[in-house]
């Protein structure tokens, strides 16, 4: 952050006891909208800037062992958008959409989750028309039934799950990772994404899926992700299931999403340039940083060792 030279002498030491030539210092980086390295981050009070009344709150749950919490890095980025991660339920919220991330071991986190007392909780959204999201370990909890026949996940063969969608999981020893490109079937919006995930979840017929994948490790696909169920009359309830991580790194399909929870809220659509992201232009902006404070010339050379 401050005047590269106070730092030559303990670099020049450091050269000197170990015998290893140093390839650079990089410079401090600040106002980026690059991914954070793991989850000591979030519920950074820097990510609730700009919320006020007309700001739209959303809510994740905090699990134990939560992960790709970098799925919701650009719903914080946005202006007027304020994310909450939740360790415990809050007995007088009503946020506009409450998510279930992606998880390590979705079986205890689900535990997690009834031991708390997230469960009524969550019915209690569902009644009031708050919208429930469930991501990868989020979305295999929402359904009726989680099977583990080869103890992929530990000694517990099954367990009922928050009965929110009509699905059932089975988990495989074997994991799925892939990058995919997807079209969400109510908006023909496409987005491109990644899962990673064990297990295989499948819904009953007569539901609506929440994408249709057309490409999976670079081919050609036809197939189906997730589900999206309304029930209710009036504000009718909304619970969603994906696989699917970084959908909301889509701009076109952030800006409905988040423009599909203010009409819900009674609050006004974003504006047309409100959801640009400045992802490509910060990785450049890194990029360019590293090239201009290393040793190119002697990582080659490492390199070609």
């Amino acid at each position: 952050r401050g005047d590269k030279k106070i730092l030559d002498p303990g670099l020049e030491w450091i050269q000197r006891r170990t015998g290893k030539k140093i390839l650079g210092v990089l410079p401090y980086l600040a106002n980026h909208s690059l991914d954070e390295e793991d989850s000591m981050a979030l519920n950074d009070p820097g990510a609730w800037k700009g919320a006020g009344p007309q700001s739209l709150w959303i809510q994740v749950a905090e699990f134990p062992r939560i992960s790709n919490f970098t799925d919701f890095a650009p719903l914080a980025r946005e202006k007027g958008v304020r994310v909450q991660y939740l360790k415990a339920p809050d007995r007088h919220a009503l946020p506009d959409l409450f998510i279930l991330p992606g998880s390590k071991s979705t079986m205890a986190d689900l535990k997690f989750l009834r031991d708390l007392g997230f469960v009524p909780y969550i019915q209690r959204l569902v009644r009031a028309g708050v919208p429930v999201l469930g991501i990868c370990g989020g979305y295999q909890m929402l359904g009726e039934r989680i099977l583990d026949p080869q103890g992929v996940e530990g000694s517990l063969s099954e367990c009922e799950g928050l009965g929110l969608l009509p699905t059932v999981t089975v988990f495989r020893d074997e994991k799925t990772t892939a990058q995919v490109k997807a079209v969400h079937l109510a908006t023909g919006i496409e987005i491109e994404g990644y899962e990673i995930h064990m297990g295989c979840t499948q819904g009953r017929d007569g539901h609506q899926p929440f994408f249709k994948v057309t490409e999976r490790f670079g081919r050609s696909v036809e197939d189906w992700d997730g589900l999206t169920l309304e029930q209710g009359e009036g504000l009718k309830s909304w619970v969603g299931g994906t696989y699917i991580h970084g959908l909301f790194d889509s701009d076109p399909f952030r800006r409905y999403f988040l423009d599909f929870l203010r009409s819900r809220s009674g609050l006004p659509a974003s504006g047309p340039d409100s959801a640009v992201s400045n992802r490509a232009r910060d990785l450049d902006r890194l990029a360019q940083s590293v090239a201009g404070n290393i040793d190119l010339s002697l990582l080659d050379e490492i390199l070609q060792i």
